[in-house]
């Protein structure tokens, strides 16, 4: 039996709705962690086990809590199935909402559309919705899955409640009903939006009114009574966790807009939302995307009726007209409106929310705008086009609209690949926003790299934001860390390291003006003179800065990270006691603060205690720390605390939380070579480097090269593969740094070529620096180096914490 090509027409319709989706976000895919996502999953504790899923159930979205840890189970921090699985919830989404506006098309008092009469209009509503770059906020945003995840069950809330009517099997759609929206209050608050709109939708479309409605479908409306129910108990009982609320406010939440944590007054907040409402209109129809879209908005509140009194009477005007053309005139127009501020009124009223103004709120709400525009633009096509071009009117304006929507919602992807350029666009578009600039140091603070231009950047940026903002302590606390880390970082760079680092052709221009102004000749170009003559008294001057600002931070509010960071700065000042006491005072305000109780294990050991420094480390380890950085840190503590078993524990705890990620294999190799156990650190490095990991494999080899040819029992030595490593090391960078060389020249001894090895060894001396450290190493060198002329290979030395030298 042939199928009528409008059926099929019709099939074919998801699988697009599907295809550009995933054209319109497949540049999302490999986007950060940005934000609150860092909290709610890269910090999180909870969503580490999957099993029992009842562990899941306690707080507020136990739905979202339990995506999270699905993610978590399947691929850790690696950030791309989070992407894919929010990418998943907003197709289905979409493709509820085609299923839902069909099926109202289809209901008797909305025209009783039938086929491509139907499906046309439902799937440019759908597209376009999908499409529209006012939604990025809740698909890219890893977190406000919340939002698009509730929106999904509201949307299957009304497919079902549409596909009962008049179905003979109601009661099932009924009951699929009161699942859907039982989902949706354990996802997010907003759904309790969706009873009454239900009500609203049947009444107007379906019972003809309130009493027929509630007769016919009691069991529906008692239903949909007990997840209001629920949604109540889970309000007032619900445990609040770290998902609970999870989006915005959280991270630096001392930088939130003061404005809005003064809000005593639900007046305040209803006066602000009169804007923020309008701007949310002109975002959802005014094509200046995504140069109008913003992040954080850091809006300010209403100070008073005389500055939004025009905003007023538009939503006045807008929300009246919905209520007439709902309940009066019973129009799809009315429904629409009533739409559009019905699901706004949970979080655009009058209950004040730390964010005066976040694009995720209009998920659903902008679902009345494609409405209205698409049936209001197909009512003019209707009328002043003919009937045998109407088709094609209407499918040029749909695939221009869709390619205006998708072209500005990947751009907009774009903006979120890194935190970095996310925050900068912020500051672009509201550069008078503090939290802007205060996340944005954060950003380049913790992706440096070791390059002091980046850090400068996040020191520009606090400065931004103090000026801003100078009666917050978060900002002088994190400008104060910054400064202590570049001081760290000019400490260990001599002239040479500088040179190489910004030589001629790859200056960093931000870098050596720094120095310059700092010397008092800020003209180019800049002289080993100039740098050597500066850098102490530049590496003075920012450990004062740091410990100023971190003083200024405890004065604005003592926390346990202001108290750690000057700790710091009172170590680097060998004011050892002064130190300890910072620490303790951090502990006591923190006590699960791993950086304060590793720092006080190493203080332990400076002061030649070490069953205290053990103590410590034990402590940290009995924290449970998610990441692995902690366990090598401890690891390390434990083997020079004379604990060398618990320490080889911690690095391969470190290695389980990493999934076995080839750096900290390598940490474990060095870990096993330190404490004697050479055949198992030699087959960890040989694991290492069949690893396709650069860094780790580069490392690796120059390590099993030296341990293969020095070391000071003869089974585990082989000069010839000794050799063979260290020639691989140095193919993989050219000029090969200073330890290769060592290596080479190492491992040819051991092979009895001298010649060889005396030719390598000079070489590694001269790719040697001229820090206090190099002037060390240069003379290790030149003792290996004599061996060498006397035809003695290297024998490695053990040091007392069991450091192979």
């Amino acid at each position: 039996m042939p199928v009528d090509p409008a059926l099929r027409w019709e099939r074919v319709l998801p699988f697009v709705l599907v295809l550009t989706g995933l054209l319109a976000y497949v540049n999302s895919f490999e986007g950060e962690f940005v934000f609150d996502d860092n909290i709610y999953i890269v910090e999180s504790k909870s969503i580490r086990q999957l099993l029992p899923l009842s562990r899941h159930l306690d707080g507020r979205r136990p739905t979202v809590h339990l995506s999270f840890a699905l993610n978590y189970a399947f691929s850790g921090e690696r950030v791309t199935s989070y992407h894919i699985f929010n990418l998943a919830v907003h197709v289905a989404a979409s493709l509820a909402l085609f299923g839902v506006v069909r099926g109202a098309l289809r209901l008797p008092s909305l025209g009783g559309r039938e086929g491509s009469a139907a499906a046309g209009p439902a799937f440019a509503v759908a597209l376009l919705w999908q499409l529209h770059p006012l939604n990025t906020q809740a698909v890219t945003y890893i977190v406000q899955r919340t939002e698009s995840m509730m929106g999904l069950f509201f949307l299957l809330t009304f497919y079902c409640v549409i596909r009962g009517a008049g179905s003979g099997r109601a009661a099932i759609w009924h009951v699929l009903t009161v699942v859907c929206c039982t989902l949706g209050m354990l996802t997010k608050e907003v759904m309790i939006a969706a009873p009454p709109l239900v009500l609203l939708f049947d009444r107007t479309f379906i019972s003809g009114s309130f009493r027929t409605a509630l007769r016919k479908h009691l069991g529906l409306y008692l239903g949909l009574a007990a997840t209001l129910a629920l949604m109540a108990a889970l309000l007032v009982g619900g445990e609040v966790t770290e998902e609970t609320t999870a989006g915005f406010g959280e991270v630096a939440a001392e930088v939130a807009p003061e404005d809005v944590v003064r809000l005593a007054s639900w007046r305040v907040y209803l006066m602000s939302q009169t804007h923020v409402v309008c701007h949310y209109l002109y975002l959802s129809v005014w094509p200046a995307w995504p140069d109008s879209l913003v992040f954080d908005y850091w809006w300010k509140a209403a100070e008073s009726l005389r500055e939004i009194w025009h905003y007023a009477i538009v939503i006045v005007l807008l929300a009246a007209a919905s209520i007439w053309g709902a309940l009066w005139r019973r129009q799809w127009w009315g429904f629409a409106g009533a739409w559009f501020f019905v699901v706004l009124a949970p979080t655009s009223t009058i209950l004040p929310i730390l964010d005066i103004a976040v694009e995720h709120r209009m998920y659903l709400p902008v679902i009345a705008i494609v409405v209205l525009v698409v049936f209001g633009i197909g009512m003019l096509l209707h009328r002043f086009v003919p009937e045998h071009r109407r088709v094609a009117a209407c499918v040029i304006a749909v695939v221009f609209a869709s390619g205006v929507l998708g072209a500005a919602t990947y751009r907009r992807n774009a903006e979120y690949r890194t935190e970095v350029s996310l925050w900068q666009t912020v500051i672009d578009r509201n550069p008078d926003n503090p939290r802007a600039h205060h996340t944005l140091g954060l950003a380049l603070y913790h992706r440096w790299g070791q390059r002091p231009g980046v850090m400068l950047r996040a020191i520009e940026a606090y400065d931004h934001a103090i000026r801003l903002r100078p009666e917050v302590s978060a900002g002088f606390n994190d400008r104060g860390a910054a400064l202590f880390t570049l001081a760290e970082w000019f400490e260990r760079t001599d002239w040479t390291s500088f040179d190489e680092c910004f030589g001629e052709g790859q200056c960093d221009i931000p870098v050596a003006k720094f120095v310059l102004a700092h010397a008092g000749t800020p003209t180019p170009p800049l002289t080993e003179p100039t740098y050597d003559k500066t850098r102490p008294v530049l590496i003075d001057e920012l450990l004062k800065r740091a410990e100023s600002d971190l003083e200024a931070s405890i004065r604005a509010r003592d926390t346990a990270l202001a108290r750690f960071n000057l700790g710091r700065i009172r170590l680097k000042e060998d004011r050892i006691d002064d130190a300890v006491a910072q620490f303790r005072l951090a502990i006591e305000k923190k006590p699960d603060h791993l950086g304060a109780l590793q720092a006080m294990a190493e203080a332990m050991l400076t002061l030649e205690r070490p069953d205290d420094a053990a103590d410590y480390c034990r402590r940290i380890v009995g924290l449970a720390p998610q990441k692995p950085e902690p366990y090598v840190q401890t690891g390390d503590l434990l083997i020079k605390a004379g604990a060398p078993d618990e320490g080889v524990a911690q690095y391969r705890t470190a290695v389980e939380r990493s999934r076995g990620n080839p750096i900290f294999v390598l940490h474990l190799a060095n870990a096993l070579d330190r404490t004697d156990h050479t055949s198992q650190a030699i087959a960890a490095y040989r694991g290492v480097i069949k690893s396709e990991h650069v860094l780790a494999r580069y490392e690796a080899l120059c390590k099993l090269s030296m341990l293969l040819a020095s070391h000071p029992e003869s089974r585990h030595r082989d000069g010839h593969q000794a050799l063979l490593l260290a020639q691989q090391a140095r193919e993989m960078l050219e000029p090969a740094p200073s330890f290769v060389h060592d290596c080479l020249a190492a491992a040819a001894a051991e092979t009895g070529n001298f010649e060889v090895a005396q030719r390598e060894g000079r070489i590694a001396i001269e790719r040697l620096g001229k820090s206090e450290d190099a002037q060390e190493k240069r003379e290790e060198l030149r003792k290996r180096l004599e061996g060498y002329a006397e035809n003695r290979p290297y024998r490695r030395p053990v040091s007392v914490d069991g450091e192979h030298q």
